[in-house]
């Protein structure tokens, strides 16, 4: 049922922030293809709104913030759970909204400018079986 779980990438982000105790990132996804997306709200991507190490920081020193967000153990099957899954219809844009603060600790990595990249990978499900 779920055996058509293909991996896609969209385009990565990479953005400039100055890090705060609550550290919010609101981001726009657009799907470019022709096809309609069914995203599975994995909680090791972006789409989740769990607070998993779903991001790549840098820091202009190189320091790096600790993860102290929910470490996640999951198995990904076939659900009709609608909220499983994030729907994108061609041209359709979803935005996500993370507040990276609460996720990660910037206190030993100091303040400055960080170099922010989600995970640009995402589960589709193929209705075609």
């Amino acid at each position: 049922m779920f055996s058509q779980l293909a991996l896609i990438a969209i385009t990565s982000l990479a953005l400039v922030v100055e890090a705060a105790p609550s550290l919010l990132l609101k981001r726009a996804g657009p799907n470019t293809g022709n096809e309609t997306l069914t995203l599975l709200n994995h909680p090791h991507t972006v789409l989740s709104g769990l607070p998993s190490n779903n991001f790549a920081f840098s820091h202009k020193s190189g320091a790096r913030p600790s993860f102290k967000g929910a470490l996640v153990k999951y198995r990904a099957r076939a659900s009709d759970n609608e909220n499983a899954y994030t729907v994108l219809a061609p041209g359709q844009t979803i935005n996500f909204e993370h507040n990276l603060g609460q996720t990660y600790n910037l206190t030993n990595s100091g303040e400055g400018e960080y170099d922010i990249s989600p995970r640009n990978i995402f589960y589709h499900h193929s209705l075609s079986g």
